[in-house]
């Protein structure tokens, strides 16, 4: 076994998925919740990316490392991108725009979040890791940011002049953010066997096996087809083995499902993800320890979690026991 770089979620109760599907248009921006940590891989390869370069993409990665600390998850690395995008296209300014304060005042705005004197001093300001650390002290005090437009969430803490400015900036930063977390460093759960195997989430407990239970929802007892792991929002998930992605879709209740083909008749199947939290489309291959999504609560769900599947031949089979054989133990 090797170890790999890991993300971290919080705990939710698992629930029901009931295999009735339609097709439905897959998503188009990648993305995740809040809760947990994400991986930051190396930028210095990436090029352009939604127009940002170089020493853009060093800052974008630095926020993304300080929000780590906050354990904000992709949400708030995405709500530091997009913030930082809007106020000084992620380079570290040493100037600002001179707005006027209420109080009449010039803001003495700087660095990559433009904060006034009031929020740091000089040094703070114009250090890129310190000025994130201001700017998500802030928005992990912000109470319910995480139910909040990402702009709204920005402009509460910035108190700037429009907060429709950042929202500008949010299809840029979850593009962004995903390149720099959802790279070939950052694909593992941790333990890959040697073999290419991989459990798929970071260990999150299963909350809900495969066999026959009480709907949560219903009540009724009914056969479960696969296993549920709770990570919390945005907790990564992970393709188990090597394979193609065979579709992404809806079922009827809305939630987002991919499916992963692994030849000799193996399928699996990854489901309630949000519609950001969908990081593969249809037809693209994926490894082992892959991340291929962000944990969510879509379609026919009681909370933030991963419904997993593994069909033979169309068959449902005990997904726990399928990969066992395969040398991974879940928890």
């Amino acid at each position: 076994m090797k170890k790999r770089h890991a993300l971290v979620g919080v705990a939710v109760a698992g629930a029901l998925f009931l295999p009735v599907t339609v097709a439905a248009a897959a998503p188009a921006v990648f993305g995740g919740g809040g809760g947990g940590n994400v991986c930051v891989a190396d930028v210095e390869d990436l090029g352009t990316v939604a127009g940002y370069s170089g020493e853009q993409l060093e800052h974008a990665a630095t926020i993304i490392t300080v929000s780590n600390e906050f354990e904000l998850g992709l949400r708030g690395a995405q709500i530091g991108v997009m913030t930082a995008m809007e106020e000084s296209t992620l380079q570290n300014l040493d100037y600002g725009d001179e707005a006027v304060n209420p109080d009449g005042s010039i803001a003495d705005s700087l660095g990559l979040f433009q904060q006034q004197g009031f929020k740091g001093t000089l040094a703070q300001r114009m250090n890129p890791t310190e000025a994130s650390r201001i700017f998500y002290t802030d928005l992990s005090n912000l109470g319910g940011w995480e139910t909040m437009e990402p702009h709204i969430a920005a402009h509460e803490v910035q108190v700037n002049a429009d907060a429709n400015l950042y929202a500008a900036h949010w299809e840029e930063a979850v593009e962004v953010v995903a390149e720099i977390t959802g790279g070939d460093d950052c694909g593992s759960s941790g333990t890959l066997t040697a073999d290419g195997w991989s459990q798929p989430t970071a260990g999150d407990p299963i909350t809900s096996p495969y066999g026959w239970r009480t709907d949560p929802i219903s009540g009724v007892s009914v056969f479960h087809n696969g296993t549920d792991f709770s990570g919390g929002a945005g907790a990564p998930i992970y393709s188990v083995a090597s394979g193609t992605v065979a579709d992404v879709f809806q079922d009827s209740y809305g939630a987002w499902i991919i499916e992963i083909d692994h030849g000799s008749g193996y399928i699996t199947w990854y489901v309630h993800m949000e519609t950001e939290g969908v990081l593969v489309e249809k037809g693209a291959p994926v490894e082992g320890g892959q991340l291929i999504g962000a944990q969510g609560s879509s379609g026919y769900s009681t909370g933030p979690h991963l419904h997993f599947e593994v069909k033979h031949n169309g068959e449902n089979i005990d997904p726990v026991a399928w990969l066992r054989q395969h040398g991974v133990e879940l928890a």
